[in-house]
């Protein structure tokens, strides 16, 4: 069979890398073939099932599923991790996560056929995986699922979220991490890296494509969600959100608060959506690359959430899916934990929340993002006299693992004159 390009050596990935890889052929729309080769940055690799599985491993060439065991092992489906596979005579697709509380409906990328179809990303049934078994590739590098990028506007894909302001002037401005320990980790005036923004009443910086580093949303007065692709690599000083955007949806002026965050945990942002009512609704990233990857109406998830004047999704717990955290207009900041994977249908947030701090009316904006970059998510604040504040995620110094205690640190000032923090 057709093996495209041999490489030196089988390359050791993390989970991480896996699940970016294998999402570049899903945004792709790589046609299937078993006669073709297809190079992205990733390499040159069959564009069959197989195929797909030794890109997204970074094997040295196109094994079949005939050869795959040469390069992994069986294991149980209770251990089965996002980044593995299943496996089967004839077919193989990668392990993304599952579906269902009771872990018998996996989410799978693959390429699946017929000639000329799609990579894509979806369920199996319970009754199909069962005809599959579960392996892990000898290289793989144990870790988490990608999660910085996506809780936070980590611009340039270091680990650590950076900070970006809309003027009312609609001037957007970057803030870079420089990861300094004196305090101060958004130092100096920011750098304009655009400008139009101000037809947006919403922005939120989000890792849409599952590529490590933030993009942009933006949602207009008249509800159409407009995206903005961090193509930072290809502009002169590393500019990113250049080009006028692309509406991706409409009708999202329905929704009183939206944040993007990656709640089923791989590696790309999904969108959450609060409306007057107080349902929550999610929708699910669906990787495809037709432009539209909040398709459909999105899916509710809860109910009672309009106590809260402010929500954000990010992976306070540090497990890889983004958790949500919520403010009352007494200032009281409460938490849901991501427990999806116990709930009939994945659902997440469920319960009645539980309070973890008091005293955030003070401030007139917060944001959820991992500064620190230790894989779990801190907070950003600003008063309305402009000054910036920094909670760090102290949950594992504490009883009962509660983030943000203390008073919190002062990290800048002047951050009054934009609108909208991110």
């Amino acid at each position: 069979m057709l093996a495209c390009v041999s490489y030196d050596a089988n390359q050791s990935v993390t989970r991480a890398a896996a699940l970016t890889r294998s999402l570049s052929w899903v945004r792709e729309r790589v046609p299937y073939s078993q006669s073709n080769c297809y190079h992205n940055e990733w390499g040159t690799y069959r564009t069959d099932c197989s195929g797909f599985v030794s890109m997204a491993w970074g094997l040295r060439m196109s094994y079949t599923t005939d050869t795959l065991d040469q390069v992994s092992h069986p294991i149980a489906r209770a251990d089965l991790r996002p980044g593995d596979a299943l496996l089967r005579p004839g077919h193989v697709a990668l392990f993304i996560g599952w579906e269902d509380a009771a872990q018998t409906q996996p989410r799978v990328r693959e390429e699946a056929g017929p000639d000329g179809a799609p990579a894509r990303e979806g369920p199996w049934s319970q009754s199909y995986a069962a005809t599959y078994t579960p392996v892990r590739y000898d290289n793989i590098v144990e870790g988490s699922v990608p999660r910085n990028a996506t809780d936070g506007s980590d611009i340039d894909g270091d680990g650590e979220a950076d900070l970006l302001g809309l003027k009312p002037d609609g001037a957007l401005f970057y803030y870079h991490n420089d990861g300094t320990a004196d305090g101060h980790p958004f130092s100096g005036s920011g750098t304009q890296i655009g400008t139009g923004f101000g037809v947006f009443d919403w922005i939120n910086g989000a890792d849409i494509s599952g590529d490590g580093s933030a993009d942009l949303l933006a949602r207009k007065p008249d509800g159409s969600l407009w995206y903005y692709g961090n193509n930072r690599s290809h502009n002169a000083g590393g500019v990113p959100f250049a080009g006028s955007g692309t509406q991706i949806g409409s009708g999202f002026d329905t929704f009183t608060r939206l944040d993007a965050a990656d709640i089923d945990g791989d590696g790309a942002a999904d969108l959450l959506g609060l409306k007057a009512n107080g349902s929550l609704f999610y929708y699910h990233n669906d990787g495809t690359a037709d432009g539209h990857p909040f398709n459909g109406s999105g899916t509710q998830i809860g109910t009672g959430f309009g106590v809260f004047d402010w929500i954000d999704g990010a992976d306070v717990s540090g497990d890889g899916s983004a958790d949500l955290l919520a403010r009352k207009p007494d200032g009281s900041l409460w938490y849901y934990g991501n427990n999806r994977s116990q709930n009939p249908g994945g659902v997440p947030f469920a319960g009645t929340g539980t309070q973890i701090g008091s005293g955030f009316a003070a401030f007139d904006r917060l944001r959820a993002a991992d500064l620190s970059g230790d894989g779990s998510a801190d907070l950003v604040a600003r008063k309305p006299d402009g000054s910036l504040w920094y909670y760090g995620n102290n949950r594992s110094h504490n009883a009962g693992g509660v983030p943000f205690t203390g008073s919190g640190t002062q990290i800048g000032t002047g951050f009054d004159v934009f609108t909208e923090l991110t």
